[in-house]
């Protein structure tokens, strides 16, 4: 009796590719179950003992394959090496389009199965790369996959351009301080109530001279969610613990979206006669946003400045006692190395027409001894004085949508007045009477601006003082006026210190109970 011939063994590579995760209609467990029972059949029809094992998964999703090819996929791409192709023999896809949507992708991988001795497969897609037949015909499937990613992707332009146009969201990430309202059945963006108060807080720390960085890691402190968590919330869906940083924060104020418009392309969206088009209820006012976007440019070019002198304690609150100059930070260094940190007057860092004629005759002073005396007074004086929050609290101005009514009213009478207006009587009434009926209310409701107000924090200042770090204390220093100055001509350092606001406010207070250095501000 002949002996017995070993089956063969078909080691199976499974590709699995899906542009969109929300898309479900194609669901990556779809195509796992359709492949295996593709398996399961060949296994359960074999006639000569060859069995299909499937050795590996290549699981690649949010991936297009109109504008990524086989061995640029994240999972796909470490099988297509030599190294990876030495441990299966057959490449398994549910439709060609998993696999590529270009014809020359299509006819590239085919010469690369060939050259290496594997075969392809896919399991709703007959296709047979063992005959020349079976090559054109895949080939021709290839053009045709192509053909469909172009119909598509024309048609998704034309569904966004009409979107645009109507004003309704065309979907993508919703941005921070909006929430998607489908009430009415179509999709449109709207303002977030709960997010809001905390935009107008932001955009109000950013006018105070707060850093980007500094407001972002607030945000994280006080647990205030991102855009793409917020939406989570909205979900219902749990967070996905995203923090706040300086970068998403400059994204989110430089977007026009606070003011209602839109961009394509890098260029803003307009009407046929030149005009932005609002397509959603602004965050701000034309001229807040002017406000902001000024501010934010002259910090995007001063940023290098800004980051060199956020580090000094007494930046814009220290000054030279003999020519009343600015001071700066420098180290003393021996040997080329750095030792003690020193403040010294600017004068000496800066050039006065090449000479040094101009330079004062005051000297250094060790950083902790002028910063030292300058704690040591605040915290004498005020650090077991009780710390309170400063809260924004957004204001409330009816005063735009009120004007807008009153336009509408206006135009609803012209128009009767005109004969213009095609409707009966009773619906021109109706419409009347719901304006004026809007307009009452926006009366009644009152204006109050935006402001602060203080809560208490259980905390004393000297309690308060040791948990900031050095840019936040120093943006305290600078909110109190406080001033300190030093010579060391004579020897010995004299030191002058002007407590500035905290020392008028302690001077008004006295008799009428505890002081609260968060008023000072």
């Amino acid at each position: 009796m002949p002996p017995a011939t070993k089956p063969k063994i078909v080691r199976v590579v499974a590709a699995i590719r899906q542009s969109r995760t929300h898309d479900q209609t194609i669901s990556p467990d779809l195509q796992r179950s359709i492949i295996e029972n593709w398996i399961s059949a060949k296994n359960q029809s074999s006639t000569d003992g060859t069995r299909w094992v499937i050795v590996g998964w290549a699981v690649d999703l949010d991936v297009s394959a109109g504008t990524t090819n086989p061995w640029e996929r994240p999972e796909l791409g470490p099988w297509l090496t030599d190294q990876g192709a030495d441990q299966w023999d057959m490449l398994v896809s549910w439709k060609l389009d998993r696999l590529c949507r270009s014809a020359l992708d299509f006819a590239l991988l085919v010469k690369w199965l060939g050259e290496r001795g594997k075969t392809l497969a896919c399991t709703n897609d007959p296709i047979d790369l063992d005959t020349p037949i079976g090559r054109a015909v895949a080939a021709i499937m290839a053009i045709l996959a192509e053909l469909e990613l172009e119909t598509i992707r024309a048609r998704s332009k034309e569904n966004q351009r009409s979107l645009r146009a109507n004003g309704r969201w065309g979907g993508g990430r919703i941005p921070f301080g909006r929430m998607l309202d489908t009430s009415d059945g179509t999709k449109k963006l709207v303002i977030d109530p709960e997010m809001y108060p905390v935009f107008l807080e932001i955009v109000a720390a950013v006018h105070e001279g707060r850093s980007i960085t500094s407001i972002a890691i607030e945000l994280n402190e006080r647990n205030f969610p991102t855009a793409v968590d917020r939406q989570r919330q909205l979900k219902g869906l749990p967070t996905e613990g995203q923090l706040w940083s300086s970068a998403n924060l400059w994204r989110m104020l430089k977007n026009r979206h606070l003011i209602g418009q839109k961009e394509y392309k890098g260029s803003v969206i307009r009407d046929d006669n030149g005009e932005p088009i609002i397509f959603f209820e602004p965050l701000l006012r034309m001229s807040e946003w002017t406000r902001l976007q000024t501010e934010l440019d002259r910090r995007s070019i001063n940023t290098t400045e800004e980051s060199r002198r956020n580090t000094m304690l007494l930046r814009k609150v220290g000054s030279c006692g003999v020519c009343g100059g600015n001071v700066h930070q420098n180290f003393t260094v021996k040997n080329g190395k750095k030792y003690e940190l020193r403040y010294r007057c600017a004068s000496h860092t800066q050039q006065y027409n090449g000479t040094i004629a101009r330079r004062c005759a005051n000297g250094r002073i060790k950083a902790a001894e002028l910063e030292g005396a300058l704690i040591e007074a605040i915290m004498t004086r005020f650090g077991d004085k009780p710390w309170q929050e400063k809260v924004f609290v957004a204001g409330e101005d009816h005063t735009e949508e009120l004007s807008q009514v009153e336009d509408a009213i206006s135009s609803v009478r012209k128009e009767k007045d005109l004969g213009l207006y095609e409707g009966d009587e009773d619906a021109y009434m109706e419409r009347l009477a719901a304006l004026v009926a809007r307009r009452k209310t926006l009366l009644a409701q009152p204006t109050r601006p935006s402001g602060y107000t203080y809560q208490p924090t259980g905390v004393t200042v000297a309690e308060h003082w040791a948990a900031l770090d050095t840019e936040a204390r120093n943006r305290l220093l600078i909110q109190w006026g406080v001033r300190i100055s030093y010579d060391v001509t004579g020897g010995l350092p004299d030191i002058k210190i002007d407590l500035g606001d905290l020392e008028r406010l302690e001077q008004l207070t006295q008799g009428l109970g505890d002081l609260t250095l968060a008023s000072a501000l």
